[in-house]
């Protein structure tokens, strides 16, 4: 598998990336949905209905920024002590889904999500871009496109 994902470029990888997230949030609201729970109306923030510039650079571009800068500094730190870098990706995807507390449901979700990211800073090789600057476009791309679906739906 990790072949494979070296062989790909920067880019796919990225995009390949934001759409795996995608489609593991839209998986979720779906099993949940087979147990007779609505977690849509959960996982959607209401403060983000209607655009307004300074909240698209704030969760575009600050909020990853921000949260890429404090994931790569945990996941150093929980290396020194964790051995198992699949261990080290799990705790570290926890605290982000944590950091993410709207809803139970959402932080499961962003848990989720930041596995990805955790992914792709962890074990995607470096190439065109560093593994920072991966881990920081696939979660202000991510961030983007919720953002303004949030605002149509």
């Amino acid at each position: 598998m990790f072949k494979r994902v070296r062989e790909i470029s920067d880019v796919k990888f990225i995009l390949l990336s934001v759409l795996i997230c995608f489609i593991f949030n839209y998986l979720f609201i779906y099993i949940a949905g087979l147990f007779g729970i609505n977690i849509t109306d959960e996982i959607y923030i209401k403060d983000y209905n209607s655009f307004s510039i300074f909240m698209f650079i704030l969760i575009t571009f600050i909020g990853p920024g921000i949260e890429t800068i404090l994931l790569v500094y945990l996941v150093k730190i929980a290396k020194i002590i964790i051995k198992r870098n699949y261990i080290v990706a799990v705790l570290i995807s926890i605290i982000f889904g944590a950091l993410h507390y709207h809803s139970i449901s959402y932080m499961l979700i962003a848990s989720g999500i930041g596995y990805i990211y955790i992914f792709s800073y962890m074990f995607y090789p470096n190439k065109r871009f560093t593994s920072y600057k991966i881990l920081f476009l696939i979660h202000s791309i991510y961030n983007c496109i919720s953002y303004i679906t949030n605002i149509f739906k």
